[in-house]
């Protein structure tokens, strides 16, 4: 009769423990899902991070897809093995692209300051005719086109709505884009193309 205690059963492997060691024996489907076990987690803290007030056209929700894009890239370079490590490793990622997106808007403005004509920042100028501003219809007919595009830009392919965001609100060039959605520039201009035409199909048919 043996008196040696019997060895106690591993623990079950989680999944996020499977995607990870699935992602790293070449799967390019587990690569991409690890990563999206940390969507919901990520979007909270860019709902935090991300000011309006500094940026009111980003949504925090395309900071993460940025975000998750490039961890899925970049996920040779994580070399942890828990969940606490992933999520800390996910955070830095995304914490760095939300200063960049800070840094840049900041920057554009004050370049958009400086290229004003001096009689528009001058607080000299001589008494005028106050302007009446738009008119209240002129005003709802911006505001509709205006919901009109943003809910029409929801509704594209992810990677239609990325290139969009990354392009036209975040000024990138094309090679920074590519080098983000880890494709070709040539690709990103054609996809940026095909993204353009979608979305303005997709206009005519809402607003005629």
């Amino acid at each position: 009769m043996s008196l040696m205690a019997p060895l106690p059963s591993p623990a079950p492997e989680s999944r996020f423990q499977f995607l990870l060691r699935e992602a790293r024996n070449g799967s390019e489907e587990a690569r991409w899902l690890v990563v999206q076990l940390f969507r919901r987690t990520m979007l909270s803290i860019a709902n935090q991070e991300v000011d309006s007030a500094i940026n009111p056209r980003e949504a925090p929700s395309d900071i993460v897809q940025e975000t998750i894009v490039e961890a899925q890239r970049d996920l040779d370079g994580f070399h942890g093995r828990t969940e606490r490590e992933m999520r800390a490793w996910l955070k830095t990622v995304l914490t760095r692209n939300i200063r960049n997106m800070s840094r840049k808007y900041r920057t554009q403005r004050r370049n958009h300051y400086r290229e004003r004509p001096l009689e528009h920042r001058s607080v000299d100028q001589a008494p005028s005719i106050p302007d009446p501003g738009p008119s209240p219809s002129t005003i709802l007919i911006h505001r509709e086109t205006a919901e009109a595009l943003e809910r029409t830009i929801l509704s594209l392919k992810d990677h239609y709505r990325q290139v969009i965001n990354l392009r036209c609100r975040r000024g990138l060039s094309y090679e920074e884009i590519a080098r983000i959605m880890g494709r070709s520039e040539e690709s990103t201009r054609r996809l940026m193309s095909r993204a353009l035409h979608e979305l303005s199909r997709r206009m005519k048919a809402q607003l005629g």
